[in-house]
């Protein structure tokens, strides 16, 4: 179930059109020291539940995707930055208007609790920035 939700996100992402090209992929270890320039996305899961509710004797899945979306940037250069963030939120628009995953993982909520990390932005001229994805399903 979980591999396979990281699987589905990363499926939804691909599926979108974006003003930059996004191709997204699996990774359980996030790379935040990575110096690469290029554009990339990365999906992992930040953790799962799995419990039975009193009222429902079936496995309920519950767990938090992360997606980060990092790139080399002029820190000097503003519409770097204001593109990139634009970027993102296309990304988020696109994972939003799904409803179901192919696995039948709903998703709670969108958190975009790092819109971009500024240390990695001034020291290194990398944008980064992270949401998550709160998911549940019935096993």
């Amino acid at each position: 179930m979980l591999a396979e939700t990281v699987q589905d996100v990363v499926d939804v992402i691909n599926a979108g059109t974006y003003s930059s090209a996004v191709t997204a992929e699996v990774t359980w270890v996030p790379r935040p020291d990575d110096k690469d320039p290029t554009l990339e996305c990365y999906v992992w899961c930040d953790d799962a539940n799995f419990n039975r509710e009193t009222r429902c004797p079936d496995l309920r899945f519950e767990g938090t995707i992360k997606v980060a979306i990092r790139k080399a940037v002029g820190v000097d250069v503003q519409s770097d930055v204001t593109d990139m963030i634009s970027l993102v939120e296309e990304v988020i628009n696109q994972v939003g208007s799904t409803k179901v995953l192919a696995n039948g993982a709903v998703f709670d909520s969108i958190s975009w609790f790092n819109v971009y990390d500024t240390q990695a932005l001034f020291e290194d001229s990398i944008f980064v920035s992270i949401f998550s994805l709160d998911v549940r399903s019935i096993i």
